[in-house]
């Protein structure tokens, strides 16, 4: 059993069902509501959890009824919460619109994942130094995220990032040379690129570009189409499992943690891939980010199929 630390964001997700997504200025009613847990760093670190992994979770909650109900959410799912910080800012929400095809809307109140500091990351060191990997996103602060690398590079532990949300400005130059394992989907590919790549650049090439700024491992998620992947190791693309998918919220948390899982587990990357594929399929077929997650026996089985 691999160790996986996750550093990140964690949401409380009001969830409104819609029949179709709004267009500006269109109110849609008949929405079912729900409230469920959520945020980048709370679902990647549950689905590696869920993957196998034995998962420390660095992020901060607010002193308020959702940070309450955050953090029982987080010790009955029994992550290790040592490294929890709290602060005077709202706990993190994000509103979420889903359409009956599965397609969402997502905007996100930050909060109190704001006030996750570096010096949150020096006192978790010890979690960094005993990983195998550690998986962070982009929904907590920049100094933040680099205080994590520096910390993993001191102590030679693997670096996974999902890149997501992508800066406003790209990522800054240089930052990607601190990543082993890249895992991003379309969209946040070509925002960090700059410009349209799907249809007219090739995958491969992608891949090498994003190489060639030193990280040691790509995965780029396609959705429905499966992923590609491109290490020294392995290189070709991995197919999806054909489902009815009903939300997509989340799907892609599941799959870096579940990626997370294999690899800190000495996992072949293919293999890896593989399961993390078939977790993130399982995903898209029920409602909610972590209502979705699935267990390590679900996701054997339909490998199994």
């Amino acid at each position: 059993m691999g160790i996986v630390t996750v550093v990140g964001s964690t949401n409380v997700d009001l969830v409104a069902q819609v029949q179709h997504l709004p267009r500006p200025g269109e109110s849609v009613g008949n929405a079912v509501y729900k409230q469920v847990m959520g945020g980048k760093g709370s679902n990647q670190a549950l689905a590696a959890a869920r993957g196998g992994a034995t998962v420390n979770f660095v992020t901060c909650l607010g002193r308020d009824a959702f940070g309450q109900v955050s953090l029982k959410s987080l010790v009955d799912q029994e992550l290790k919460h040592d490294y929890i910080s709290f602060s005077d800012e709202p706990t993190g929400v994000a509103l979420i619109m889903v359409d009956r095809d599965g397609e969402n809307m997502i905007s996100v109140a930050p909060g109190a994942n704001h006030d996750l500091q570096p010096a949150d990351i020096d006192a978790a060191t010890r979690a960094i130094e005993q990983s195998d990997l550690v998986l962070i996103q982009l929904e907590i602060k920049m100094e933040t995220v680099r205080r994590t690398m520096e910390v993993c590079r001191q102590y030679g532990t693997k670096v996974m990032l999902n890149p997501a949300p992508v800066p406003a400005g790209g990522l800054p130059e240089g930052f990607l040379d601190q990543v082993d394992i890249l895992v991003l989907n379309e969209t946040e590919t070509e925002r960090i690129l700059g410009y349209p790549v799907f249809g007219g650049m090739e995958l491969p090439k992608i891949a090498k570009e994003f190489r060639a700024e030193g990280v040691g491992m790509v995965v780029i998620t396609l959705g429905r189409k499966g992923c590609y992947v491109s290490s020294a190791d392995f290189e070709g693309f991995t197919q999806s499992f054909p489902v009815k998918a009903v939300d997509s919220t989340g799907a892609g948390d599941v799959f870096c943690g579940y990626l997370a899982a294999g690899l800190a587990d000495g996992r072949p990357l293919s293999e890896a891939v593989r399961f993390a594929t078939a977790a993130g399929a399982i995903a898209v077929t029920r409602a909610g980010a972590q209502p979705s997650i699935p267990h390590l026996q679900e996701v054997i089985e339909l490998i199994m199929q």
